[in-house]
């Protein structure tokens, strides 16, 4: 099936290449009288929106959160390698969204998926260098809720280049803006080969959850910037206030060396530090 737009038309028109649903008033997604379990995504296509299904009700955000990840309205669709174009939708009246101009409806409308996503908030991040453990001399950990075990992940992406005049606005912005990242890695692994993420504590309250990395040779801690998105499904990665594109810092503050059994403290300020890591290096002394 294919929706075209229609330029004659003054209500919105390409919408829905498969089904374009739409009502008035508050629809109750218990009553499951709109159940597309069965709904079979195949080559259509929208000019607009919606390649398959476009959503227009004001309730859509329940609708698909009713059930599980969104079972009512996504049909074949698949949370991991379909397109979020597939099946979209407002939260709107069809009064409202009549009216609505193409660069409002643009704005306020978002892929289906985006609702029954389930965001993981984080709340602190900390993390330990120590290069003597060398199985896992990364060692992250990190604090917040809605964190699902089993689906939970981590992006960690390099930010840019540490400056002398850093300063915590300046790297606020920095954060925010940069989308293009040179460098990002995802923990753990799809293949496998590496540890679980371990959790603890319920979703709904405070969690914690820790991993350590191997290969750190990504990691060029006193000169780049890096940030850490969390997800809890591998495709949709968050960071501060569920944004897209606004990495939860990662940074250190501290630099702790262990000499001949004595533990020296260097003290390594930055201003745009937001979170501590700790860095633990061992160095043997020379016998004469």
């Amino acid at each position: 099936c294919e929706a075209k737009a229609d330029t004659i038309q003054t209500s919105p028109t390409g919408y829905g290449g498969g089904i374009f649903l739409t009502g008035s008033g508050y629809y109750d997604p218990s009553t499951q009288r709109l159940d597309l379990k069965g709904m079979n995504i195949y080559n259509n296509s929208a000019e607009i929106a919606g390649q398959s299904l476009y959503v227009e009700m004001i309730n859509v955000k329940e609708l698909c959160k009713y059930g599980i990840a969104g079972e009512y309205v996504k049909g074949n669709y698949s949370d991991r390698y379909s397109k979020f174009e597939d099946i979209q939708g407002i939260s709107a009246n069809l009064t409202t969204f009549n009216s609505l101009s193409f660069e409002s409806i643009q704005q306020q409308q978002s892929p289906l998926q985006f609702y029954w996503l389930e965001i993981s908030n984080l709340t602190k991040i900390s993390a330990t260098l120590n290069i003597s453990n060398i199985n896992q001399p990364l060692q992250i950990n990190l604090e917040g809720y809605n964190i699902i075990e089993g689906q939970f992940s981590v992006k960690i992406v390099e930010l840019g280049q540490i400056t002398k005049d850093d300063t915590h606005q300046h790297n606020f912005i920095k954060l925010k803006l940069i989308n293009n990242y040179a460098f990002e890695i995802i923990y753990p692994p799809d293949d496998g080969s590496s540890e679980p993420i371990l959790i603890e504590g319920d979703p709904q309250s405070q969690q914690t959850a820790s991993f350590g990395m191997k290969d750190i040779s990504w990691y060029d801690y006193n000169n780049k910037h890096y940030g850490v998105f969390a997800s809890n499904d591998r495709r949709i990665f968050t960071g501060i206030d569920g944004k897209q594109d606004e990495a939860y810092p990662l940074e250190y503050q501290f630099a702790v060396y262990t000499i001949a059994g004595e533990s020296i403290k260097r003290r390594k300020i930055f201003k745009s530090t937001i979170f501590q890591i700790q860095i633990i290096k061992t160095v043997e002394t020379k016998q004469k």
